[in-house]
């Protein structure tokens, strides 16, 4: 069963749609970010569930993508960064740990970029560098997806900085213990001078 989902209109943006799983009092916030030509839906819905045992979740459709925000103009990278924090605004969320999938990839190092004092972490699973972005315009030029030039400098430690890491690992209901599951690792970020990464598809 999918969790409680709405429409949700930003101001000055558009009409979305959103996910949400309150999660345990007090639990971190992730930020589902789905990739290129899918929804939340069709990326998350086999993890839903085992998150929200650990945080309060929210997943959004891009715009251009599912029920997200209609617009016929050509969108880039950042755009639906900032879709993905007025979102946050409207459910007046502080703080969050982006979670990009393929293009979520870019769209959650664009979210800490543009709104870092609000980024607590970040998990990128089988996301796609600048270069493989560009091959897909070139393959599409109707998809005017755009980025800036790739991050010239780390994450810092002491912003995010990931301990006592949570693994969710989602398989396929009926499914034999044979068929690869999707595992993901988020962590409640300290402050403390190590960051640790461990998130594969």
């Amino acid at each position: 069963q999918l969790p409680h989902g709405f429409h949700l209109d930003l101001s000055g943006r558009g009409e979305t749609f959103v996910r949400t799983i309150d999660g345990p009092p007090g639990a971190p916030t992730v930020l589902l970010l789905h990739g290129w030509t899918a929804t939340a839906d069709l990326n998350w819905f086999h993890c839903y569930a085992p998150l929200g045992e650990h945080y309060r979740v929210v997943a959004i459709d891009h715009r251009g993508h599912g029920r997200g925000i209609r617009s016929r103009k050509p969108f880039r990278i950042e755009d639906c960064a900032d879709d993905a924090m007025a979102v946050c605004d409207a459910l007046e969320i502080p703080f969050v740990i982006p979670v990009g999938y393929s293009m979520g990839g870019p769209v959650a190092l664009q979210t800490w970029r543009r709104h870092p004092a609000r980024v607590r972490g970040l998990v990128l699973a089988a996301t796609a560098s600048r270069r493989t972005l560009k091959a897909r315009n070139a393959r599409n030029p109707h998809a005017n997806v755009t980025r800036e030039p790739p991050l010239k400098r780390s994450l810092p430690s002491t912003a995010m900085s990931p301990i006592a890491p949570v693994r969710a690992t989602c398989v396929p209901p009926q499914a034999d213990r044979s068929t690869p599951g999707i595992s993901i690792s988020l962590s409640v970020p300290v402050r403390d001078d190590s960051f640790r990464s461990d998130s594969r598809e």
